[in-house]
């Protein structure tokens, strides 16, 4: 796969009833800093491995609530790259970031570019290869904002390692990613990128995705956050 790649995986009344579960599990909630919730265990915002304690549960917690999305999500990457893809109770499983006015703020500016680099920090990961084409980011909006949402991308920049985890905002843009519910995007994960600015309306505006990564390991690939 080259570029963005998208397919639709969910009905708009999926995303819909996956919605209203997620804003059912408000205590599930986790605030971070830049103002943004999750559900889960975000590799990347996580740096001390120990951190990871409770994974097998609340990876079995997520399964519980949402697994017939796991199947969809699995089977839908499994199609487009051609290969299987899994999922590892060890690992932790796809989650969502939540964006919500109940955290104070009705205004994102865009996000600073990066690129995704996670699956280093995690030792159940480190039989995977480290290099462009085979390590994929994977956006599912569930919710976007009435102002709408989208994922900037931008052309690398030559000078800079291609691993880098952040990048000054001296990049081209290059195309914008509008997000639709339901429909999934995939894209490689050393492509830099960012959250688009975007404004909710109210506390009933929400920008929800469902998010992970594809980390190739020998014939197959593992999917996790």
């Amino acid at each position: 796969m080259q570029g963005v790649n998208r397919n639709d995986v969910l009905t708009s009344e999926q995303a819909f009833g996956i919605k209203s579960s997620v804003l059912a599990l408000r205590e599930k909630w986790i605030l971070h800093a830049d103002s943004i919730y999750t559900i889960g265990f975000p590799t990347y915002k996580i740096d001390d491995e120990r951190d990871y304690r409770g994974i097998v549960e609340e990876n079995a917690f997520l399964n519980e609530k949402f697994g017939a999305l796991y199947g969809q999500l699995v089977a839908s990457c499994s199609r487009m790259l051609g290969e299987k893809v899994y999922l590892d109770p060890t690992i932790p499983f796809p989650g969502f970031h939540i964006f919500s006015s109940c955290s104070g703020r009705d205004s994102y500016p865009a996000a600073p570019i990066h690129s995704d680099g996670s699956f280093r920090k995690l030792h159940g990961l480190q039989g995977c290869i480290a290099r462009q084409g085979h390590h994929w980011s994977v956006i599912l909006p569930i919710s976007t904002p009435s102002s709408g949402a989208a994922t900037d991308f931008f052309e690398p920049d030559p000078e800079k390692s291609s691993d880098a985890k952040r990048f000054e905002d001296t990049h081209k843009h290059c195309l914008s990613a509008e997000h639709k519910a339901g429909e999934l995007i995939i894209f490689d994960s050393f492509w830099p990128h960012r959250i688009s600015a975007f404004d909710l309306s109210g506390p009933d505006d929400f920008r929800i995705t469902f998010q992970s990564h594809l980390a190739r390991r020998n014939q197959s690939w593992i999917l996790y956050w």
